[in-house]
C-alpha cells in the first residue's frame, strides 16, 4: 500500500474565508429570540433570560434616579 498525496491540479479549488456574520442584540431583542428558539425546560436558556430580565430591571431602576 503506497500513500499517494492527491495532486492539488486535478483537486477543487479553496472557497475564500467568509467571516461568521453576527447582529447586536438589545436585552430585549435577545429575550423575544430566547424565547421563541428554547426549550421550555433548557434551564441554560432560563438562566440567561433572567439575567437579561436583572440587567433590564437595574437600567430602568437607574434611569428612574
Amino acid at each position: 500500500m503506497s500513500a499517494s498525496k492527491p495532486s492539488l491540479s486535478g483537486a477543487h479549488k479553496r472557497r475564500p474565508y467568509n467571516k461568521p456574520t453576527f447582529t447586536k442584540l438589545t436585552p430585549e431583542e435577545a429575550i423575544v429570540v430566547l424565547k421563541a428558539k428554547s426549550i421550555p425546560v433548557a434551564e441554560q436558556a432560563q438562566q440567561l433570560m433572567h439575567a437579561l430580565k436583572l440587567k433590564l430591571e437595574d437600567k430602568s431602576d437607574k434611569r428612574g434616579r
